[in-house]
């Protein structure tokens, strides 16, 4: 036993003797030998102790290589603060921030890579990361997990008085380059507009509950709205039928919510970030970042749509339609060994990453996304969140956003362009005080 104390006194580490280890690996190390001379181990104690100083080595090599990613995190998401830049990963580029010179890569795919000139750091595809944009004089900007340009903010509609629809009203924000080919923009009615986009070309339909319809609107329109909302808890839906122009990765395709401004007013985050959790659980695809200088809340195109229906030219459903069958066999692997996969199922699997990433959206294919919910009331532009024992939370849109408007919206998130991009401005962005 003597032989055990004396082998094992001699292997204690030193904290000096390795500045790289972290004092919580060195202290575990310590416990563990001290652990090992109070007992017989069975095993010749020069082994052990060798055993247990590699073992001490590689945590605190370890323990090491995590800090210094965090410091080059840190560093390059304080420079970009400080300069203007926020955090997030970039499009690429070159350029100087507080006279450090930055250089990023994209992340289309692969490793990504970040220096800010004295550290370093990397990412891999599949995991977000905290990197930042490069170049000023182009006006390339990021956001924070996902390689896109911050859009500038939407320039605000015409006077309220002179709105056709009343409390919405809809527009096309100019960034997103998406243009009304054939129709007017408005919602209510049994008539679809169409548009066009770089990525996609198609047509839109909207029905929000205890909006007014437009001013050319018939008995036949009421009738027709009236019978979609009876009966159900349904207070929004929109509806985007059409054909990209391109092959696109399906877990490249986002929809959700961006904002130029931070949000005022919100919650704590402890709250925010364990209702995140909850809904991460059903939609892995989902990233937030509701407390940036540039909020977002992206989630998979194909992984939230409440159906989707893949058809060959000519075969594609009536848009206006109250209901829609899912059809995805078209996405080919598991969708085409099993005919009939249902919502819930394609859900699940294409809200993955991983498996949505081996399927693609295609351009000689109709494409009709069906979208649908009850929390968010349009006509008092208000998000009611349940909670707990049937108690709900109302959440005042317009009271968060300092006069952004919500959108209905899709984007590619490889390239930056925007399947379609709908602003809706509710007349209470106006009416109500803006923030000091």
């Amino acid at each position: 036993m003597e032989d055990v104390n004396r082998h094992c006194a001699v292997s204690r580490i030193d904290q000096n003797s390795h500045p790289r280890a972290s004092r919580a690996v060195r202290t575990r190390a310590i416990a563990a030998l001290e652990r090992a001379r109070a007992i017989h181990v069975g095993v010749p104690c020069p082994l052990f102790a060798l055993s247990a100083l590699a073992l001490s080595f590689a945590l605190g090599w370890l323990a090491s290589c995590a800090a210094r990613r965090r410091r080059a995190s840190r560093d390059a998401v304080d420079a970009g603060m400080k300069s203007g830049i926020y955090n997030g990963d970039s499009l690429g580029g070159r350029g100087t921030v507080d006279g450090a010179h930055v250089t990023a890569w994209t992340r289309v795919s692969g490793d990504a890579s970040h220096s800010n000139g004295r550290t370093r750091a990397h990412a891999r595809e599949s995991a977000p990361a905290r990197l930042m944009i490069v170049d000023l004089a182009r006006g390339v900007e990021t956001y924070a997990n996902r390689a896109c340009p911050t859009p500038p903010p939407p320039s605000p509609p015409s006077p309220v008085s002179t709105w056709s629809q009343r409390p919405i009203h809809m527009t096309t924000p100019s960034y997103a380059r998406c243009e009304i080919t054939k129709g007017e923009m408005t919602y209510n009615d049994d008539v679809p507009f169409q548009f066009e986009t770089p990525v996609f070309k198609g047509k839109c339909l909207c029905r929000f509950r205890d909006c007014d319809p437009p001013p050319s609107a018939t008995g036949r329109t009421m009738r027709w709205l009236d019978a979609y909302f009876r009966g159900k808890k349904r207070t929004f839906q929109y509806v985007v039928q059409g054909r990209f122009k391109q092959s696109v990765r399906v877990d490249r395709v986002f929809t959700g919510h961006e904002f130029r401004k931070p949000l005022v007013g919100i919650p704590g985050k402890f709250l925010i970030k364990a209702m995140l959790r909850v809904v991460r659980v059903m939609n892995p695809s989902l990233t937030a970042n509701i407390f940036a200088n540039h909020p977002q809340l992206w989630s998979s195109l194909a992984g939230s749509a409440q159906t989707i229906s893949v058809d060959d030219p000519g075969g594609e459903p009536d848009i206006a339609s109250a209901d829609f069958v899912e059809n995805t066999h078209r996405f080919g692997g598991a969708f085409a060994r099993r005919r009939h996969v249902s919502c819930k199922k394609r859900r699940r699997l294409l809200s993955n990453p991983k498996h949505a990433s081996r399927h693609e959206f295609r351009p000689e294919h109709v494409y009709t996304f069906d979208f649908y919910q009850h929390f968010f009331k349009p006509d008092r532009y208000v998000v009611d969140v349940p909670g707990i024992l049937g108690r709900s939370r109302v959440i005042d849109v317009a009271e968060h956003t300092d006069g952004e408007p919500a959108q209905i919206m899709a984007r590619d998130r490889s390239t930056g362009h925007y399947l379609f991009c709908f602003a809706l401005w509710h007349e209470r962005l106006f009416s109500r005080p803006r923030p000091r």
